[in-house]
C-alpha cells in the first residue's frame, strides 16, 4: 500500500506531466465552498502553466462574480484518456449526471 506521500508524488507528477487540459469536477448545485474551490484549483493550476478546465453543472446568479473571464464547461464532458480531479464531494454518486463524464478517465 502506497503511503500518502507517495499517493501525493503520484498525483503531482500526473499534474504536471499532463499534456491535455486537466478537468476540474464539482456537485451539482454548487455552493460558494464548492464553486471556490473548482475556481481556486484552476488558478493554481494555470498559473503554474498547467492547462485547466472547470466543469460545473450549473453556476449560481450569485455566484457568476467569481468565474468572470473563465470559460466554464458543463457535463457531459469526454474524458477518455483524460485527467480529472473531483472537489468537494465525498461520494461519485453526489455527481450524479455528471459522473457518467468520469467513466474513461484516467486519473
Amino acid at each position: 500500500m502506497a503511503t500518502k506521500n507517495t499517493e501525493l508524488a503520484l498525483i503531482r507528477d500526473a499534474l504536471l506531466g499532463a499534456r491535455e487540459p486537466i478537468f476540474i469536477f464539482s456537485h451539482p448545485s454548487p455552493d460558494g465552498d464548492s464553486i471556490g474551490s473548482t475556481l481556486g484549483v484552476y488558478g493554481i493550476l494555470t498559473a503554474a502553466g498547467i492547462k485547466a478546465q472547470p466543469v460545473l453543472p450549473d453556476l449560481p446568479r450569485v455566484y457568476e462574480f467569481l468565474a468572470d473571464g473563465i470559460k466554464i464547461l458543463k457535463p457531459p464532458v469526454d474524458l477518455k484518456n483524460k485527467i480529472a480531479l473531483v472537489l468537494d464531494c465525498g461520494d461519485l454518486s453526489r455527481l450524479q449526471e455528471a459522473g457518467h463524464s468520469l467513466e474513461g478517465a484516467v486519473k
